[in-house]
């Protein structure tokens, strides 16, 4: 008698074959607030429920209420502003000149002189809060890229690595490990957030992957993976294969680079940059 189990959107034959099942969703998406034509590589801070947009024309980032979708403040002075990376009570901001600016999580007080990395592309901080590190992007074309790391504590660069051009970076929410994405054919490196080493190298011929965003439904095993024309993937998060593909909710083909899940579990949304509109689009997951 054959035994199966399930992770994810894999089914697994045990001693056998492996295979991919449907995903178990409906996606519907719907224009809320007004944020720009131009947001970029947005976050959503699970410890004060508030969705960061970052605006790359009008040089400011966006605060908005991950209840209501109402605009709460707009933090400004941060020209060509590209990523936003809120995490343990810290909060940078990453512009395309590759300046790096430390703020205060809830007052939005700037608390240091920006670090420059040379040309900035994203950032993300480690959700563990004993690592005190931070991963900046720089985008470089082929091998040229590169990722600093930076000590939150003091502000400082403590190394750096060449990376596969750099559109993105995010660190997985529970594994030790970051993703990089960089490449014409996206190719997502995996490194291990303690030693910075390259764990493994996958391919998911996809052009111009901008921004990851993890499902906080444990089980579900996934996270999504948006490219700037809108096509959204969906990644399994044990074997990094793309496993589907998001259509239909508005974002297609209309520049989108940033992508965020709602942190509550229980309120299966996500939200992503709708750039034609300058709008920002939440898209309900119902399940079948």
């Amino acid at each position: 008698m054959a035994h199966l189990y399930k992770q994810g959107n894999i089914l697994y034959k045990v001693g056998g074959n492996v295979f991919t099942i449907g995903d178990k969703y409906v996606y519907t998406g719907a224009p809320q607030t007004t944020t720009s034509t131009n947001a970029q590589r947005i976050c959503w801070d699970s410890a004060t429920n508030r969705i960061y947009v970052p605006n790359a024309t009008n040089g400011t980032v966006q605060v908005i209420n991950g209840s209501t979708f109402a605009t709460i403040t707009t933090i400004t002075g941060i020209p060509n502003a590209t990523a936003v990376s809120v995490s343990n009570g810290k909060m940078y901001v990453l512009d395309g000149n590759g300046l790096l600016y430390n703020y205060n999580a809830n007052t939005y007080v700037l608390l240091n002189t920006p670090i420059n990395i040379g040309g900035g592309n994203g950032i993300s901080i480690d959700p563990v809060a004993s690592h005190n590190t931070a991963i900046a992007l720089k985008y470089g074309s082929g091998t040229n890229g590169k990722a600093f790391i930076i000590n939150t504590i003091t502000d400082t660069i403590t190394g750096s690595f060449q990376v596969d051009t750099g559109y993105c970076i995010a660190h997985d929410p529970i594994l030790p490990q970051y993703y990089i994405v960089g490449g014409s054919d996206g190719r997502c490196f995996t490194y291990n957030s303690i030693t910075h080493t390259l764990i493994s190298t996958t391919i998911w011929n996809s052009f111009l992957i901008t921004s990851i965003a993890f499902d906080p439904i444990t089980q579900n095993n996934r996270f999504l993976a948006i490219q700037r024309d809108g096509g959204i993937y969906i990644i399994n998060n044990t074997t990094l294969g793309v496993i589907g593909t998001i259509d239909g909710i508005g974002i297609t083909y209309n520049t989108s680079y940033g992508i965020a899940y709602d942190p509550n579990p229980a309120n299966n949304l996500f939200v992503a940059c709708n750039n034609l509109l300058g709008k920002l689009q939440v898209v309900t997951q119902s399940r079948i």
